[in-house]
């Protein structure tokens, strides 16, 4: 360029004075007005010439210019450049805790902010359905915190800024009155708003099954022949509203002891008698087993139930379901029982099935003070509150003694403090050396009490100590053989659907059980062993009984999901 710039020759030996000033005045005084050329043959040989005395190649200068352009053609065929390779990068972040899926907990326009406002409102996302599954209502600082533990690169004070952005929208409801500081997200309470209304359909929408008289003669013989004694009238109150009610969806409110039990069995065989069927449901298989044993009724854990006719509450009809469902289960009567431990997602599912088949009754028994749900919400309590109506069974028939009574009804009303007094009597205070003692007080009895007599403990860690103590004594007695077998078990790790997202909750040796099919990552349901997992990708290496092993991107699982895609 230099050698065949004369024009810039000119201007260098026209200008005066320092500055950019000076050099702009050369460039016009110096500009001739360009002449007419003659003969280009001529000027081109100049051209070669000139070329050839600086030794500049313009045939290879021009080969090399092609050459790379097309080498950049190539380049941008293969693959996007540097900016657009950023933006990809964030947006895997984002749809890697967020899903592809629009997500109501995290705004729209995301990506458009900085990396770390864009990890607050992911991780903020991740907190509120992490903690909507234990808890309907939470504390604001128990909401930053596990938004921090999901360990995204972001800070408190964009957490924060997060979380009234969620407030604004309506997305977290603040709390009032008492739970001021609290918060709960709009789904949550959305659920239970629903739940109220699908029971509130059911109010007047069907017969009574018997008339008030019928009904308590037939439970109270019933009571009389089959178990020797006549219901008391708690008792007989649940009984009359479950046979004489015009309310599809009913409670039976009833402290712990109170004979619930002791009513179903007659109230089941009256039912039978009447041609109704009765199905009866609870949320574990040993809580079924004691349904089934109790009360003679055929009974299901409420999982299977719902996995079984989960989509009728959808409004599917998948290959006849409904035809099916209304062919089993209506006009039959559902108990469940223990309901306080029912979650406001599986509640609402339920009380929806009873009204689309068409069930005679769904009858809730449980109470609202022993334990509660693990999943979110308290609907048994909340739909009491609501006006359902229900029938109240207060005495504990269970407690034997003044002693017990007195003491259950403090803890009943909340009154811990007072229980214990009652109970202080009764009450040996141990250190450290607890399974040891219990083990030794249980191995004291003679074999006919140690059959009626049970050991409680709170905690695996403590109940295998009791169960290692106990049988160290029974070898030491010469009631076990020294033979051993050694078992290995399962325990469940206890995490929430939304840490299931995320890689940092897999550890090797875990091993993680696929419920459904998951097509877009190849992994068929069964259980498999996690071999590794890496947190900076988001990957879980996991391996099947055959070796075999899949790359797992658990980011990719619906964040909105009911039902578990993984366990």
């Amino acid at each position: 360029v230099m050698a065949f710039s004369s024009r810039r020759k000119e201007v260098l030996e026209a200008r005066r004075g320092p500055g950019l000033e000076a050099g702009k005045i050369a460039a016009l005084a110096t500009r001739a007005p360009k002449q007419p050329i003659e003969d280009r043959a001529v000027l081109r040989e100049q051209w070669q010439a000139a070329a050839r005395t600086v030794d500049l190649d313009l045939t290879r200068l021009v080969d090399t210019a092609k050459t790379r352009a097309s080498e950049r053609t190539a380049a941008d065929a293969k693959g996007p450049g540097l900016a657009e390779r950023g933006l990809a990068l964030l947006k895997d972040f984002a749809e890697r805790i967020k899903g592809t899926e629009r997500d109501p907990l995290v705004p729209d326009h995301v990506l458009k902010r900085g990396p770390q406002e864009i990890a607050a409102a992911q991780a903020v996302a991740s907190a509120v359905r992490h903690l909507s599954q234990r808890e309907a209502g939470f504390v604001r600082e128990d909401l930053y915190k596990a938004a921090l533990d999901f360990g995204l690169p972001t800070t408190i004070g964009h957490v924060e800024k997060a979380v009234r952005s969620l407030v604004r929208s309506g997305q977290l409801l603040r709390g009032k009155g008492e739970h001021k500081g609290w918060l709960a997200s709009r789904e949550e309470v959305e659920r239970e708003a629903r739940i109220l209304a699908w029971a509130n359909e059911g109010k007047g929408a069907v017969e009574p099954i018997l008339t008030e008289r019928r009904a308590e003669a037939s439970v109270q013989a019933s009571a009389l022949v089959n178990q020797g004694f006549k219901l008391n009238e708690g008792q007989l109150g649940a009984a009359r509203l479950i046979l004489t009610s015009r309310d599809r969806t009913l409670a039976v409110q009833g402290v712990a002891g109170a004979g619930k039990s002791s009513v179903l069995k007659p109230v089941a065989d009256v039912l039978r008698e009447e041609g109704r069927k009765v199905l009866g449901l609870s949320v574990q298989n040993t809580l079924v087993q004691m349904l089934e044993r109790d009360t003679g009724i055929e009974a299901q854990t409420l999982a299977s139930f719902l996995k079984r006719w989960g989509a009728i509450s959808e409004g599917e009809d998948r290959s006849g379901l409904v035809r099916e469902a209304n062919k089993e289960l209506g006009g039959s009567v559902l108990i469940l029982d223990e309901a306080s431990m029912v979650s406001n997602a599986d509640k609402e599912q339920l009380i929806r099935i009873a009204n689309r088949v068409g069930a005679q009754r769904l009858v809730l028994m449980g109470d609202r003070k022993q334990l509660g749900a693990v999943d979110a919400g308290k609907p048994f309590d909340v739909m009491q509150q609501a006006g359902i109506e229900t029938a109240v069974m207060g005495t504990n028939l269970r407690a034997r003694t003044e002693v017990l009574r007195n003491a259950q009804q403090a803890a009943q009303e909340g009154r811990i403090e007072d229980a214990m007094r009652h109970l202080a009597p009764q009450v040996i205070e141990v250190g450290n050396g607890a399974a040891v003692e219990a083990a030794a007080a249980w191995l004291s009895l003679p074999s006919g009490e140690r059959e009626a007599t049970a050991i409680y403990a709170s905690g695996r860690a403590l109940r295998s100590a009791v169960n290692e103590a106990v049988q160290t004594g029974l070898k030491a007695n010469g009631e076990l053989g020294p033979g051993a077998m050694r078992l290995s078990t399962l325990s469940r790790v206890n995490v929430t659907r939304e840490e299931l997202r995320y890689a940092s909750t897999y550890a090797p040796g875990m091993v993680v059980e696929v419920a459904r099919r998951q097509r877009g990552q190849g992994v068929s349901p069964g259980e498999y062993r996690v071999v590794s997992a890496d947190i900076a990708r988001e990957r879980v290496t996991l391996e099947n009984e055959r070796g075999r092993q899949f790359e797992l991107r658990p980011g990719k699982f619906r964040p909105q999901g009911e039902q578990d895609a993984l366990r």
